[in-house]
């Protein structure tokens, strides 16, 4: 099955979809019966991630006041039945000053636990949950000032990948690489110092099997 998050129109919902088995003809009508909207009033939720731990969806997502936001708390809901049904929302992080703070990607561990990369200013960490709890794993010590980095791949027998770029003028990216399920980060680095107009942003990638 295949599974989508999509933030609504409305600033205050974030819709959730699950999708029928992609072999099968998609019926819509059954797609819109299954929406189930994530809402706090009168807030901005958005910027959702969703992924995975034990057999358990996980979303994601921020609750600001506004879309460029002045204060922003991180929630977390969980769905055991494939997304038709979730938890009440946990919160997980909720210091409320706004800085270039944020989710920017997620991934799994060797043991399937749900790993998340948070943006805290300039600093980057690696939190881990079951679905339940949260625990920091990692806190970045490479240089990487005004980063995005993004969904992390897990490629077996080699560790964990995932890309990264920096932003301003002039702009770098390449790859993190973890042998330790997160626990320290190789940087390596594709390219530096290139003009903003060449260099990619918010990187993303899936690993197809036999090394690639």
């Amino acid at each position: 099955k295949v599974y989508i998050r999509s933030q609504s129109t409305d600033p205050s919902r974030i819709t959730v979809t699950q999708m029928i088995d992609i072999n099968s003809s998609i019926d819509t009508e059954m797609i819109e019966d299954m929406k189930f909207n994530i809402v706090t009033p009168n807030k901005y939720s958005a910027w959702p991630l969703i992924g995975s731990v034990n057999g358990k969806l996980v979303c994601l997502y921020t609750v600001a006041d506004q879309h460029v936001p002045t204060e922003t708390s991180l929630y977390m809901k969980t769905s055991s039945t494939g997304g038709v049904t979730w938890t009440e929302p946990i919160a997980i992080l909720t210091e409320k000053t706004y800085t270039r703070k944020g989710y920017t990607g997620v991934g799994n561990d060797s043991e399937g636990n749900l790993l998340i990369w948070y943006r805290d200013r300039e600093i980057h960490e690696l939190y881990k949950t079951d679905g339940e709890t949260l625990t920091r794993v990692y806190v970045s010590d490479f240089d990487l000032p005004g980063a995005h980095i993004g969904n992390i791949l897990t490629v077996p027998d080699h560790g964990l990948y995932a890309f990264y770029n920096t932003y301003g003028d002039e702009r770098s990216w390449g790859v993190l690489k973890s042998v330790d399920d997160g626990l320290s980060w190789e940087k390596i680095p594709a390219e530096e110092n290139i003009d903003k107009s060449e260099c990619p942003a918010e990187i993303d990638g899936i690993y197809l099997g036999e090394g690639k």
